[in-house]
This record gives structure tokens, sequence and C-alpha cells, in this order.
């Protein structure tokens, strides 16, 4: 159980730092069609 535990917390922490990479991608995207 400690092992499999181990093995999501992992994998949850990777989509997240996927999904907070997309979201600033998305993010500077929106701001440079305001300033462009």
């Amino acid at each position: 159980m400690g092992k499999l535990y181990l093995e999501k917390l992992r994998i949850n922490n990777q989509l997240g730092i996927i999904m907070g990479d997309y979201k600033l991608l998305k993010q500077n995207k929106i701001i440079k069609e305001m300033i462009g």
C-alpha cells in the first residue's frame, strides 16, 4: 500500500506541474494578445 500511495502522489505531483505550466502559458498568451 505504501509504495502504491507514493507512486500515486508522484503522478499527481507531475500532473500538477504540467497543469501549472499550461496555465502559465495560457496567461502569457492572453497578455501578449492584449499588448500586441
